[in-house]
């Protein structure tokens, strides 16, 4: 209670002092004299709303290069042009705000970011194939339609996904961020669907400057160290400038971790018969049907008999402890199938956070080959090294195994009670302690560029560009190897009083050892060596690109009288090879034959060697050529009733080795009614190509389901049927419509404030999907062959589903991707801000927000719904966003620079990150979930930093303390059930509590 009396009082007094400071700023700038209009700018301050896309409105920190320097993000037209494209900048010291560990975790705080992973955060396998990189996702509509740009120039895929690691951006040279969040597939090419994510550097940085800052969580856990310097030298025609960096986080694992809403999570489950609902949120969720030790949870009688009474009073659902003692098993409250609240069951969560540890370095050199030509090359190097535990090794329910009454570990008091009580054999389920999965990643890029850029006839400028790069990600995860773990488990005696695999007894299982599954911390070294192991899968992208840009603009003599034309025009082509190797044991399908009845079962003919993740090999080649023209039209200017209106159009014809030609375009317009108000509207189609994984896998994964229904939904037959993801080399790119609608406002009442409101509409049709068992079956049944292509009977496809039956052997469905799904959003995104003198200081307030109207996907299927936004508890790993998508969210900061004597100066800042009410599964029904358990509340958190601004022996020197989640927020209880529990929605909300960041910051 008092710590909530504490949030409620700091969070008043925050909204009171934030309210009397703008009221306050707002008169001290209307009595101020006129030559106070323009504010001094400060890059320790907040910047201001960049809302107009011109230089001159762009923040401080793009004013110390010249003008032809400046990057003009969502255009490649000349920089005077005032493009319609909506644009949000963030400077290097908001981002440090944000979040001091890193630039992609401070963006994945801005409202526009729904469900972007960042590398803090574990808790669920939804980081599985990305190895815990940090993916910016715009929209909610997925990273892989997230285009991420590096000083304009696209940057290569990081993963199998093909999404951009952003922790590989040199942050120690970086300048700002520029965020289209508009279609630009027009001006950059494919994947720019949902918007652009432009990272920029300081390429004319001179000097010296080291940042040194760690941080540790209030729990004493999950600490950070990162230091970074950088040097910029010019020596008169030739100019270098290089970064160093290296970042360490530790890594939060199993519970305990002192959460106690992860250490005893809440989860869904399914309430008994006659219960008031279907669901219920229930304390401390468990698995229901395994411990640690293992828990019996079925007997099976000798052949032509039956279980005794008594054997099943001693044996049924009691768990086995240390030295395979028989002990009572605590069931707790609401046992289901699957989960139960409290009790003896297993931990059914992941680890909260993984440990990282990652280095790099940028390097660039530029040599002027006359005054107005420059000759420039680069080399970016990142790796990155993580590790984090997922959970126990888990067999249960058809994956329990099966132990026979001659296994040789069985204690002297449960062999009686089988020998008594007809008891052939029994079900075990297990979450071994001695097995945990393990996910290790090494991640590396290496990208060098060379080029020529210049510029010619009254300010034309050109550049020609050459890049190579190489990213690889290699990826391991230590889990239960299928059959080696289930024919070690059957142990029997064998020569001599050896206990042996039983399975060497027939001559199958060379070098099998045994494992003793009966107790707690029964399994030995040697053994678990056997049963589990590191399967890799190591895949390489080789990126070879050239591009040649052209812009300029035609001068006074051409043109319609309200300015000269912009013009820009380029070409380039782009080759990607893609191979995936993988381990040995992964790329194979496991095969029970000569094992006993029992847990390998659900894993026969399934894909794969190793329990959960199997890779399959991947190779193929994309290539891409490509042009594009942009048109800026200035239309009339200096009237009445028009300032000015300027008409942008650009268009692209892209080609793909895989899919043929496609093209984007763009058509936008802009109405400045007065120096004060402009309006601003884009129209484009924009794209995003298949990933080489949709393309080229050969299997992606592969499950054992007996849940799908023939001949149709209607009527039919639970049949047993392997179902197998695999690419498809026949898709095209998704194509997207986007509309955008906006309005600037810089009043000259009120010098220092901005603000803008833009619509979005974003509509994807043939948006990439794979089908489910059911759907594939029904549209067979229907009479479509195209899916009866896709199921096959003993190796040969079917033309009907019509007489498989549950007795059908071998019936596989191949899951390929299509272009079948249809993906919209629509919604409002705002920005305001002011800047303004106060008491002698400097005063930066900025406000970013966005408001969703729709958000839908045809591809998702039950239990989603059709319901997405404010949907926290849906299935992160099935929805792009993450799991729903927040009504609107909204992120304010106050910043305030007072200074001192001297050169020095008092830095206080804050910043609120607002996130919507919603409800766990807004699909449901009363009667299904209880109002009071589906509503989810509204989220506020806060980030405060206070930090002194000095002079250190004629150098600039900073130290600044930052305090993230500054209550100590829990996040609100989402539960998501899949094979494990995810208590909150771990995309959206804070998971690590509150955490503190010194920061040191000197520049020579």
């Amino acid at each position: 209670m008092k710590r909530l009396i504490r949030q409620h009082s700091l969070c008043a007094i925050i909204a009171i002092v934030q309210a009397g400071l703008f009221a306050h700023a707002a008169q001290a700038q209307k009595t101020a004299s006129s030559d106070q209009a323009t504010v001094p700018q400060s890059p320790t301050v907040a910047d201001p709303v960049s809302v107009p896309q011109d230089p001159s409105a762009a923040p401080s920190t793009v004013e110390s290069a010249s003008a032809s320097d400046i990057i003009v993000t969502g255009s490649r037209l000349p920089s005077g042009f005032k493009t319609p494209t909506p644009v949000t900048i963030v400077s290097s010291d908001q981002l440090a705000q944000l979040s001091p560990s890193s630039a992609g975790e401070a963006l994945a705080r801005l409202p526009a970011f729904v469900g972007s992973q960042v590398t803090s955060k574990g808790g669920s396998s939804s980081q599985l194939l990305s190895g815990a990189q940090a993916l910016l996702n715009l929209r909610g509509l997925g990273a892989n339609r997230t285009l991420i740009l590096l000083n304009g120039e696209r940057l290569p895929a990081t993963n199998v996904l093909g999404s951009v690691d952003t922790n590989v951006i040199p942050q120690a040279l970086l300048q700002r961020i520029d965020v289209v969040t508009g279609g630009a597939s027009s001006t950059y090419g494919s994947d720019a669907v949902a918007g652009v994510v432009n990272f920029i550097l300081d390429t004319k940085f001179t000097g010296l400057k080291l940042d040194v800052n760690a941080g540790v969580t209030d729990y004493g856990d999950g600490g950070h160290q990162h230091v970074s310097l950088a040097a910029g030298h010019d020596f008169g025609g030739f100019r270098v400038i290089g970064s160093a960096e290296y970042y360490h986080q530790d890594g939060i694992g199993l519970p305990p971790t002192g959460r106690e809403w992860f250490d005893k999570p809440a989860g869904l489950v399914t309430l008994p018969a006659g219960s008031a609902t279907t669901f219920g949120i229930v304390p401390d969720v468990r698995f229901s049907n395994s411990t640690p030790g293992g828990l019996i949870t079925g007997l099976t009688a000798v052949t032509g008999r039956t279980v005794g009474a008594a054997g099943t009073a001693a044996l049924l659902f009691k768990q086995l402890g240390l030295g395979g003692a028989v002990l009572p098993y605590d069931r707790g409250q609401f046992t289901g199938t699957a989960f139960q609240s409290g009790g003896d069951g297993g931990v059914a969560v992941n680890g909260l956070s993984p440990t990282q540890e990652r280095y790099g370095g940028y390097l660039r050199g530029e040599f002027k080959l006359s005054d107005t030509i420059t000759a420039y090359v680069d080399g970016l190097y990142n790796r990155s090294k993580t590790n984090s535990v997922g959970t126990y090794s888990y067999q249960q329910t058809t994956r329990a195994f099966r132990i026979y009454a001659d296994n040789p570990y069985l204690s002297a008091d449960i062999r009686s009670i089988l020998a008594a009580n007809n008891i052939a054999s029994f079900t075990l389920g297990r979450t071994g302690t001695e097995l945990p999965i393990l996910t290790v990643t090494d991640n590396s890029l290496v990208r060098a560029t060379a080029g020529i850029q210049g510029s010619f006839a009254n300010d034309w400028k050109f550049d020609v560009s050459a890049t190579a790069s190489k990213a690889k990600q290699d990826f391991a995860a230590r889990h239960t190897i299928n059959r080696n773990l289930y024919a070690a488990a059957d142990a029997v005696v064998g020569p001599n009083d050896t206990i042996v695999c039983r399975s060497t007894l027939a001559g199958l299982d060379p070098g099998c050892v045994p494992i003793n599954v009966l107790g707690l911390n029964t399994i030995t070294q040697p053994g678990a060596d056997y049963v589990s192991g590191f399967e890799r899968g190591v895949t390489t992208d080789k990126q070879f690109t050239v591009s040649a840009n052209l812009n300029g603009d035609f001068g006074e003599g051409l043109g319609l009288g309200a300015g000269p034309i912009s013009f820009a025009v380029g070409a380039a082509f782009r080759r990607d090879d893609i191979e995936r190797v993988v381990s040995p044991l992964a790329d194979v399908f496991t095969s029970c034959t000569g094992l006993r009845a029992g847990g390998c079962d659900a894993y026969n003919n399934v894909y794969g060697g190793y329990q959960t993740y199997n890779p399959s090999p991947l190779k193929g080649r994309i290539d891409v050529t490509e042009g594009y023209a942009e048109l800026g039209i200035p239309i009339l200017k200096n009237l009445p009733f028009a300032k000015s209106i300027d008409l942008a159009l650009a268009g692209r014809a892209t080609h793909y080795s895989t899919s043929g030609m496609t093209y984007t375009w763009k058509i936008g317009p802009s109405w400045a009614i007065s120096d004060e108000f402009r309006l601003r509207a884009t129209r484009s189609q924009d794209i995003r190509a298949p990933t080489a994984n949709d393309l080229f896998s050969t299997v992606s994964s592969s499950t054992n389901t007996s849940s799908t229904v023939y001949p149709s939904s209607a009527g039919g037959q639970n049949v047993t049927t392997v179902s197998l993801t695999v690419g498809n080399p026949n898709l095209k790119p998704e194509v997207a419509q986007t509309l955008t609608l906006g309005a600037v406002y810089q009043p000259s009442w009120l010098p220092g404030f901005s603000a803008s409101v833009d619509y979005f509409d974003v509509k994807i049709s043939d948006a990439i999907a794979a089908p489910v068992n059911q759907s594939v079956v029904n549209a067979c049944f229907a009479g479509d062959q195209s899916f009866c292509n896709f199921i096959s009977v003993g190796g040969n496809p079917v033309t009907t589903t019509t007489g498989i039956v549950p007795t059908t052997a071998g019936v596989v469905v191949r899951l390929a991707p299509i272009n079948v799904a249809t993906v919209k959003t629509s919604g409002l995104d705002i920005e305001l801000g002011y800047r303004s003198m106060l008491a002698g200081g400097k005063l930066a307030l900025r406000a970013l927000g966005s408001y969703a109207f729709t958000y839908d996907n045809s591809a998702l299927t039950a239990p989603a719904g059709p319901t997405l936004i404010g949907a926290y508890g849906l299935n992160q790993l099935a929805i792009p966003s993450g799991g729903g998508i927040p009504r609107w969210t909204a992120t304010l900061t106050q910043d305030y620079e007072l200074p001192l004597s001297g050169s020095s100066a008092l830095l206080l800042g804050l910043t609120e990150r607002l996130i919507a009410p919603g409800k766990v599964n807004p699909n449901y029904t009363d009667a299904q979930l209880s109002p009071e358990q589906n509503r989810v509340p509204q989220v506020t958190y806060v980030d405060a930093v206070i930090g002194f601004k000095f002079d250190m022996g004629g150098s600039d020197a900073a130290v600044t303390l930052n305090v993230l989640n500054l209550f100590d927020k829990d996040p609100p209880i989402t539960p998501i059930a899949t094979t494990f529990q995810a208590p909150t929605n771990f995309q959206i909300y804070d998971v690590l509590g509150r955490r503190f960041s010194v920061a040191f910051k000197m520049k020579w």
